[in-house]
């Protein structure tokens, strides 16, 4: 499948980067020149080096398209020839017809909005200011008026309106619109056809009443004030504003405050540095741009009565919050995955295991459109490899709930594999080593030099 790819921000890259790890074919990209993109990271035009794909400006590619023939430069030969689709991801142009008429197959947008409801500019703010208890990204075609094109599917979430901010709010957008962006490819790459739906009647926002609305005017209350600044709270650009002798001023709410307040101190601390963990503000940089190492712990415990049953929490942190899940955690520095294990479970459920009763029983990769920097809207979404430790246990006499959890419980196998998809895998696993009795202990070697 070839595909022109025009986007921004950093769901773009990973958007990008999912497209060609399953089989996609980028013959060009369009990106934010990189004086305009200094606050993202990462940027859609450093990936396109990255993979060698021809990089266009605007002007470019509608001359490609103007006379194929003869481009401004010889490597953006064939960047518009035989595409099946033309994909936008947080596009920040208006799309002409002659670039829709490019797709053979279509002009897809991925729109960081529920589609009919929200069409142009400043859908979050909007959402904030009327105390909206659900949000959406829409994925469509286009056409040539501005997100009017028939939907291929809307995916809607909850939201907390009286905390949100703008940034906020679009963060956790982000990770829904690429789980969105993700399904769509998926679909495109094996050749469904959508159900597609006219969108009919919708609302626009256009650049003026987003203006209006942004000033705050004398006779506003409390209340509209606070929910004002956090709806146009979008660093680095200007939030809602009171003018004051001609200047106009943005506002800040005391707990967005509060929010700065802890990340400019945390950059001065080092409180978990010398442990074999990096300080919170560097883990958040890794969360956002790296793949991260996490250790899971299935419990298999042998009940006093011969059956058997696994231990298992509901998470109390993003992104897992909510789940029934194991004991587990992000790996240490340094730390052998064994030595993590027995960690993890000491602090989940207060069991002390033995080391060498733990052993390796697969892995699996986590994508999950949440975080747990999400309430200050900083990543995307989480990715984390996995790597799948078991153990078996004796009832043990006492269990306590460990932080990361709300609660614990002590599942029949039908239980923990109907919970979720997660505990269901990693029991097939356990299962499978175990009924071939192959379950050494340990797992994947730890290099380590001694001294």
């Amino acid at each position: 499948m070839r595909v022109l790819f025009l986007g921004k921000k950093p769901g773009s890259v990973r958007a990008l980067e999912y497209l060609l790890a399953n089989g996609g074919t980028v013959t060009g990209v369009v990106a934010p020149p990189d004086e305009e993109a200094l606050h993202w990271s990462p940027k859609l035009s450093d990936a396109a080096r990255t993979h060698g794909i021809p990089l266009l400006t605007s002007k470019e590619l509608y001359q490609c398209i103007a006379d194929p023939h003869n481009p401004s430069r010889p490597e953006l030969a064939g960047c518009v020839r035989d595409i099946d689709f033309v994909i936008s991801f947080l596009f920040w142009e208006k799309i002409r017809k002659s670039l829709i008429e490019v797709g053979k197959k279509g002009c897809i947008n991925f729109h960081p909005a529920p589609l009919p409801d929200f069409r142009g500019v400043g859908g979050y703010t909007i959402a904030i200011l009327e105390n909206l208890p659900s949000w959406g990204v829409s994925a469509h075609f286009v056409s040539e008026d501005f997100d009017t094109g028939d939907i291929i599917a809307v995916d809607r979430f909850s939201i907390s309106p009286e905390t949100e901010t703008a940034f906020s709010l679009e963060q956790k957008s982000q990770g829904y619109l690429l789980t969105l962006f993700m399904r769509v490819m998926d679909e495109a790459l094996a050749g469904k056809k959508w159900d597609v739906s006219p969108q009919g009647k919708g609302r626009y926002i256009d650049k003026k009443e987003f203006e209006r609305l942004r000033r705050v005017a004398p006779e506003d209350s409390p209340e509209t004030v606070e929910r004002k600044a956090r709806a146009f709270w979008y660093p680095p650009y200007e939030g809602a504003t009171l003018e004051v002798a001609g200047e106009a001023y943005s506002l800040v709410s005391n707990n967005i405050l509060k929010e700065i307040g802890q990340i400019l101190h945390r950059s001065h601390q080092s409180k978990d540095q010398g442990n074999g963990w990096i300080a919170e503000e560097h883990f958040r940089v890794c969360a956002e741009n790296l793949t991260v190492k996490y250790v899971d712990v299935l419990l298999a415990v042998r009940m006093k009565d011969g059956s058997e049953k696994f231990l298992v929490g509901k998470r109390r942190e993003r992104p897992a919050r909510g789940f029934w899940w194991f004991a587990g955690g992000r790996s240490r520095h340094f730390l052998p995955y064994q030595d993590r294990a027995q960690e993890l479970v000491k602090e989940d459920f207060g069991i002390v295991v033995g080391r060498d009763q733990f052993f390796c029983i697969g892995g699996a990769r986590h994508f999950w459109p949440d975080s747990r920097f999400a309430e200050s809207g900083y990543t995307l979404t989480t990715d984390g490899d996995v790597i799948l430790y078991a153990a078996e246990i004796d009832e043990p006499e006492k269990i306590r709930c460990g932080r990361g959890f709300t609660e614990v419980r002590l599942m029949t196998e039908k239980e923990a594999r109907e919970a979720n998809a997660v505990l269901d895998h990693a029991i097939s696993s356990y299962r499978f080593w175990k009924e071939r009795g192959a379950l050494p202990p340990g797992g994947p070697p730890e290099f380590r030099f001694e001294y």
